[in-house]
């Protein structure tokens, strides 16, 4: 009976300790972004461009698309991170999910692969208790990554929502 009680106290105290588990979400310092390198296999540089550019323009509630030289630049306005989608349920997911999410996106384009960089992430509740709810400010602690589990749980859908909008397929040229 004594070893039951020691292991769930050590159960206890190793699941408050666990690492965020984000694939794609960094920080540093008190900035927060999402950074993920897609590769295109056998491909030039010319077709991952135009490949990430006309994937880019069917992409919901990306707005003012622009380019400089290798880099493109884009803004998410009013988007809807559909949570139920990767897993979440309306009572038990944060809450600011339901409000238009906004950011800033600059796509790095090489040989055979493209970056894409998500930042100043925010949701606008369009009340006045809660305001702009600014990722930075909610997901880092202490220079951190939040440990909360429901901040970690939006974190992952914000993860999964991210990485679909920017994961472009090769058209079939022999189609």
């Amino acid at each position: 009976m004594i070893k039951v009680y020691i292991l769930f106290i050590a159960l206890l105290f190793s699941s408050n300790n666990s690492v965020a588990q984000y694939q794609f979400i960094k920080n540093e310092g008190t900035l927060l972004y999402f950074e993920k390198i897609y590769t295109l296999d056998s491909v030039s540089s010319t077709y991952v461009d135009e490949t990430v550019y006309n994937g880019l323009i069917k992409v919901p509630y990306l707005t003012d698309i622009s380019r400089t030289g290798n880099v493109l630049n884009a803004k998410f306005k009013d988007a809807n991170i559909d949570y139920r989608k990767y897993g979440g349920k309306w009572g038990n997911t944060a809450t600011y999910l339901n409000h238009p999410f906004f950011a800033d996106v600059s796509i790095f384009i090489k040989e055979n692969k493209y970056k894409v960089v998500v930042s100043n992430m925010r949701f606008e509740t369009n009340t006045s208790l809660f305001g702009t709810i600014r990722c930075n400010e909610m997901f880092i602690r202490q220079g951190e990554l939040s440990k909360n589990k429901f901040i970690v749980a939006s974190g992952i859908y914000i993860e999964k929502y991210l990485h679909d909008c920017f994961n472009f397929k090769l058209a079939n040229p022999n189609w």
